[in-house]
């Protein structure tokens, strides 16, 4: 990875066949482009190792971005059975790391993201949409019946003396709530 002085930088070489090192440099900040363990994954493809160590004398400023590229590093690592051996990081980086892996995880504290299917996030969209549209239509109602049709006639609304009020059978049954039930005249 070419860079420069500040950008992050990761290259590898061999110390004998048994050893990988990984050389990391620059500053390793969120803000940056950032080296992925994928890289480390195909240097331990091509030929694996027995174990990986890191090589930080080059590395600048960091903060937790390089403490999840190391958690990366030492999960794919424990799944090859190659050791990690974490001696050339920062001491600060090597405590916080152990501090985290010395905290077992919490049950249920890893929240997994499902995602519904297409048709079921097509059938969500649709079920939200519906409660603002009829709320605009309620309130559409309310505004436009006359208040003689709101206090109970309800009969005339879509047809009086031959008159025709399209938007008003449209809108009429979300008017008000107790006005959708029928009501008694007294008279």
């Amino acid at each position: 990875m070419t860079a420069d002085a500040g950008s992050p930088t990761l290259s590898f070489s061999r110390d004998g066949d048994a050893t990988l090192v990984a050389h990391l440099g620059g500053r390793w900040q969120l803000q940056r482009d950032m080296p992925s363990a994928a890289a480390i994954e195909r240097e331990l493809a091509a030929t694996p190792p027995a174990r990986l160590t890191f090589d930080t004398a080059a590395l600048g400023a960091w903060d937790s971005s390089l403490l999840t590229f190391v958690a990366d590093v030492t999960e794919l690592c424990a799944r090859r059975h190659v050791t990690v051996e974490r001696d050339g990081l920062p001491t600060g980086a090597q405590r916080l790391v152990a501090l985290a892996e010395a905290v077992p995880e919490r049950q249920g504290a890893r929240q997994g993201v499902t995602v519904p299917p297409w048709l079921g996030r097509i059938g969500l969209s649709v079920l939200a949409a519906r409660e603002p549209v009829r709320a605009m239509l309620g309130f559409i109602g309310l505004k436009v019946l006359p208040r003689r049709q709101r206090r109970g006639d309800r009969g005339v609304a879509a047809h009086r003396e031959g008159q025709h009020y399209p938007l008003l059978a449209l809108v009429e049954p979300f008017a008000w709530p107790a006005f959708n039930e029928p009501r008694q005249r007294t008279g």
